[in-house]
């Protein structure tokens, strides 16, 4: 069972929200945009993301063994990806909010998109990190003595984890009304998530010698 022991403490996720969100909003209020709907939603979302993020993930995990069964590593080039994601975008954001470009129908459209696909991927992926508790990690690999999860929200989904990721990471895109966010997601990002999962197929199949479970 996920106790609350085992997560990060509230404290130190809530200063890493916070530090996060100031990071992004300090761009925007030093320009002199004043608190302005237009940015505000974007950063927030990342900022409530990045809470829920350090709340529910583990703050101690089982080491990754045996070490040949572990996929190719990914994680810090995903994360670097998802950075540049995220910056381009809010990046986007203040140039158009600097330029005059209010929140117009069209922009009031994609940022509801957003709130919308967003909404549904960070409570998804926190779904995903709290049925596995401590076996949650970032790697591509499997930890010790660790089952092949069949509970919770992966009795519906193979990749819920993953799912959830790669929509909370397009609300952020359409909160930002950024076609340059956009465009990475679709030729840098979504590729990497997709060979995470085929990653992680390939090493589900190794580990459980059991051609029965192939999550393709």
């Amino acid at each position: 069972m996920w106790e609350l022991s085992q997560a990060v403490p509230a404290k130190v996720a809530v200063m890493g929200a916070t530090i996060f969100g100031a990071t992004l909003a300090a761009p925007f209020l030093f320009a002199g945009f004043g608190l302005d709907w237009g940015w505000m939603a974007p950063v927030l979302f990342q900022v409530g993301w990045c809470l829920a993020e350090g709340v529910n993930t583990g703050w101690h995990r089982p080491a990754a063994i045996p070490k040949q069964l572990a996929a190719l590593q990914l994680p810090i080039l995903t994360g670097v990806v998802a950075l540049c994601v995220t910056f381009a975008s809010l990046s986007e954001c203040f140039l158009t909010l600097r330029e005059g470009g209010g929140l117009g129908e069209g922009s009031s459209l994609m940022m509801g998109l957003g709130f919308l696909i967003g909404g549904l991927g960070i409570p998804l992926r926190q779904l995903a990190i709290r049925t596995l508790g401590n076996r949650f990690r970032d790697e591509v690999s499997l930890g010790e003595d660790h089952e092949i999860e069949t509970g919770g929200i992966y009795r519906w989904l193979v990749h819920p984890g993953e799912l959830g990721f790669g929509l909370a990471m397009l609300g952020t895109v359409f909160l930002c009304r950024s076609l340059v966010g956009f465009s990475l997601f679709l030729v840098a990002l979504l590729p990497l998530m997709l060979i995470r999962v085929r990653r992680e197929n390939q090493l589900i199949r190794r580990a459980t010698a059991d051609s029965t479970i192939i999550l393709e």
